[in-house]
């Protein structure tokens, strides 16, 4: 994925993603240069860069294996 296609999944996903989403954006992007885990008293946040100058500050979640998709 792009800078352009992750900053459009981010926004829908209002900065909320899900583990899966995350790995496939990590796995996926060439533009990705690195990731900062963060924690804070709201939670925790993974705070995203590219080397073409996008910043994202997300949180991950994992789906329980009986929750609806």
């Amino acid at each position: 994925m792009y800078s352009r296609e992750i900053d459009d999944l981010i926004k829908i996903k209002k900065y909320i993603l899900e583990s899966k989403e995350y790995d496939m954006i990590c796995h996926t992007s060439p533009q990705i240069n690195h990731i900062k885990y963060e924690e804070e008293p709201s939670g925790y946040n993974y705070n995203i860069y590219t080397n073409d100058g996008y910043k994202w500050k997300v949180k991950v979640y994992c789906r329980r294996k009986n929750e609806n998709k």
